[in-house]
């Protein structure tokens, strides 16, 4: 967990857990320096803060940003349709963006009836430890498989698995609403058409930032 502090990234001006003796001339002692690496740990997770927001990706998949990248992933499937994601930090600040490429195309939409859409989805998420598989500053990653349902009529997009629910609606090629991981809601958004979905999201509270996004196609 404390090796992220270690990291070029996250390093102290100060070096944490090191004692320093030396002997005088008299043969006495100075001082000896102990520094408390969690309490430092602990105050630096107290300073975080997080944002999140939809942005258009360059045509390489990634976002203009000021901040280092600690993770950057896309999804495109040949022909100029999918999704980016990138989070990253400097400090105890910590962003995420999501958006759907510029180049992204859907077929037109029917007006009634339903569709299974197979595809992928993934994420990450940065910014304070959470104690299991997520170090300071440090993204942790997560993807699966999903099955889509695809209500035309109603305008309805939904799907579960290993813990990620989408719930999406649309009125027009233009998707919104919300995904769920592992109980995190975040805002969705993406295009819909009579052959494929693709979805971007991002989300921001006081633990971490979160961003990713979806593909599937019938």
């Amino acid at each position: 967990m404390l090796s992220s502090l270690c990291s070029p990234r996250y390093a102290f001006a100060v070096l944490a857990l090191v004692v320093l003796a030396a002997c005088d001339n008299s043969g006495a002692q100075t001082p000896v320096t102990v520094i408390d690496q969690q309490a430092l740990l602990n105050e630096r997770e107290a300073q975080v803060t997080t944002i999140s927001m939809f942005a258009t990706p360059n045509f390489d998949g990634t976002f203009e940003t000021d901040k280092p990248s600690v993770v950057s992933r896309s999804y495109n499937d040949g022909g100029g349709t999918g999704y980016a994601f990138q989070l990253g930090g400097q400090d105890t600040d910590f962003e995420a963006f999501a958006g759907v490429l510029r180049s992204s195309t859907v077929a037109a939409l029917p007006t009634s009836g339903t569709a299974a859409m197979n595809g992928g989805w993934q994420l990450a998420q940065i910014g304070r430890s959470d104690g299991a598989s997520r170090d300071f500053g440090e993204a942790a990653l997560a993807s699966g498989r999903i099955t889509l349902n695809v209500n035309f009529e109603h305008g309805i997009l939904s799907g579960t698995n290993e813990g990620f629910i989408v719930d999406g609606s649309f009125s027009g090629p233009q998707l919104s609403g919300s995904i769920f991981y592992n109980g995190r809601a975040a805002t969705l958004t993406g295009l819909i058409g009579a052959d494929k979905a693709i979805g971007a999201f991002h989300d921001a509270n006081e633990d971490s930032a979160l961003a990713g996004g979806f593909y599937a196609q019938k």
